[in-house]
Parts: C-alpha cells; structure tokens; sequence
C-alpha cells in the first residue's frame, strides 16, 4: 500500500537533518548510523541520505509498475536508487530511468498518471491507512487486526505473532 511520509517536501528535496530536526527528532545523524548497521547486517546498502525527496510521482509510478506485473521489480529500483544511491527519486528523469531499466514504456506510465486514475488509487489506498492507524512505514498488518508501526525489533513481531495464535 503506498503511503506518503512527508507530502510537504518541495520540488528538489530538503536536506535531511535539518528537516527532521526541525520535525523534532533528536539525534538524527546517529540514528542513520544505526539504520545503515542493521542494514549492513542484513545485506542491505544504506548510503548517506543527505536529502528526503517528494516520493509522490513515485508513488503514483508503482500503480503502473503492479498493472504491468513488475512492482516489485519497480519497488525494489527506487529503494535502490534513493537509499544506495541517494537519487532524487522525485525527479522525472531518474523515474524515466527506473521504469525503463526495468523494461516498462514510461511514456505509457504516465498515462495513467495524467489521467488522474493513479492519483484516484493512491487517494484510495491513503484513507484505508488513515482509517487502519497507519502514520509511519514501515507498517505491517497482522490477522487483519493488529498493526505493528515504523521501524521495529523482531521480538515484536515474535510477540504480535504469538498473541495471534
């Protein structure tokens, strides 16, 4: 389900700390740190992220990416790209680049984008994350009752997963 963190980001990004400071988190350089040596453990490269970008059009982007039968592929392309590679994933040209790599016609994307159905879908699938508490990703639901919010220990799912039994 797509879902929008921060839909006031500007055309060209923000720097990072000092937005999320400004948001009133503490400690945010060491809390990347933290993401990038879990990510590490894992496989997963976590580059410096020296900018947060509007994600909207990518967003909107992953609904001919599923149509298509390639989401994940799309999915996993601009993950890559944002946070391995720190691109500006609001960018047309590096979306172009994405859904082309990925063998999909991205004039053909934009279709659905111009035609507003992609935006009716995206609006759709925010009111049932407003509706289901959802303020933070990650965000996984669990027997169609419980959610477990943002970033979390795995003991926390073992324990969700348990009381579900």
């Amino acid at each position: 389900m797509p879902f929008e963190i921060h839909p006031d980001i500007p055309a060209g990004g923000v720097e990072t700390i000092p937005y999320l400071e400004g948001l009133g988190y503490d400690n945010v350089s060491r809390l990347y740190d933290s993401i990038r040596q879990h990510a590490r453990q894992l496989g997963v490269t976590i580059g410096p992220v020296p900018r947060k970008y509007n994600t909207h059009l990518s967003l909107l982007l992953v609904e001919y990416a599923k149509e298509q039968g390639k989401g994940l592929d799309y999915n996993q392309a601009v993950f890559r790209a944002f946070w391995a590679n720190s691109r500006d994933i609001s960018a047309s040209s590096v979306l172009e680049e994405i859904v082309t790599d990925i063998g999909l016609d991205f004039a053909a994307s934009l279709e659905g984008v111009n035609s507003g159905e992609y935006d009716r879908r995206f609006a759709e699938a925010g009111g049932l994350a407003r509706r289901l508490g959802i303020n933070a990703v990650p965000a996984f639901i669990v027997d169609d009752k419980y959610l477990i919010s943002g970033a979390q220990p795995v003991e926390n799912f073992r324990r969700m997963l348990q009381e579900t039994e």
